[in-house]
Formats: C-alpha cells, sequence, structure tokens
C-alpha cells in the first residue's frame, strides 16, 4: 500500500494454488499468520519478505516466479 493507494500483488503466470514461499523449508502457516510477516516493495516493484522484523530480506516467490505489483509504488511501500 503507498500511502492510501491499493495496489495488486501479481504472481506472474504461476497457476492458483502455488504455493507462496518466503524461505526455503519453511512449514506452512495461517493466512493469519501469514498476515503478520513484514513485506516491502523494492526499487523494482518486487516484493521482499523479511519475516517477523526488518532485517535482510528475500524475495517473496509463487513457486518460482517472483511477486510484484499491479503498478509503480513507492519503495519501501508496506504490504499489508
Amino acid at each position: 500500500m503507498d500511502g492510501d493507494q491499493v495496489s495488486l500483488l501479481l504472481a506472474g503466470k504461476a497457476a492458483p494454488g502455488t504455493r507462496v514461499l518466503g524461505a526455503a523449508e519453511a512449514p506452512q502457516i495461517s493466512f493469519e499468520d501469514f498476515r503478520n510477516l513484514k513485506m516491502k516493495v523494492d526499487e523494482k516493484g518486487k516484493v521482499r519478505f523479511f519475516g517477523t522484523q526488518e532485517g535482510d530480506s528475500i524475495p517473496l516467490k509463487a513457486g518460482q516466479t517472483e511477486v510484484t505489483v499491479d503498478r509503480p509504488v513507492r519503495a519501501g511501500s508496506e504490504v499489508t
């Protein structure tokens, strides 16, 4: 979310139901737990996964496809 503007997350050609990965070998979690994880959009429009705190991040992926946003947003915008 960039201010009051909403942007959609896109998973490219990943099939519906493809597992979303933030870290290799991570256990499956509930949607409610997923909502508590920190994610932000980088300067290239890709979603970065921080886990539960700021620091190092990795690309959020659906299968092997990096998750992006559907329109330009400010780098650092939070995914909520």
